[in-house]
C-alpha cells in the first residue's frame, strides 16, 4: 500500500508530465499549460503537511504574577504634548 507523500509526489510528477507534453504538442506555452504547471506544488504542500508523528503537548504549570513584582515606572509618563508627541488632527 502507498502513502500519501508517493501518492501525491507521483500526481505533481504527472501533472508535470502533462504540462510539458501540452507545451510540446501545441508548440508554445499557453495559458493552460501554466495552470496546469502551477498546480504542481500543491499535492507536494499537502504530503510535507502531513505529519503522522504527532506528539502531545505537556502542560506545565503555570506560574502566578504578583502585583508587586511589577515595575511601576509606567504610572509617570505625563502630558504626551510635554513629552515631545504631536497632536493628532483628525
Amino acid at each position: 500500500m502507498m502513502n500519501a507523500r508517493s501518492v501525491s509526489i507521483g500526481v505533481s510528477i504527472s501533472l508535470v508530465i502533462c504540462s510539458v507534453s501540452l507545451m510540446l504538442i501545441e508548440q508554445g506555452a499557453t495559458t493552460r499549460s501554466w495552470g496546469i504547471l502551477l498546480l504542481t506544488p500543491f499535492p507536494i504542500a499537502f504530503a510535507l503537511s502531513r505529519n503522522e508523528d504527532i506528539t502531545e503537548i505537556v502542560q506545565e504549570e503555570l506560574t502566578e504574577w504578583n502585583e508587586d513584582d511589577l515595575d511601576s515606572s509606567a504610572e509617570g509618563i505625563g502630558d504626551p504634548v510635554d513629552a515631545g508627541f504631536d497632536i493628532p488632527v483628525l
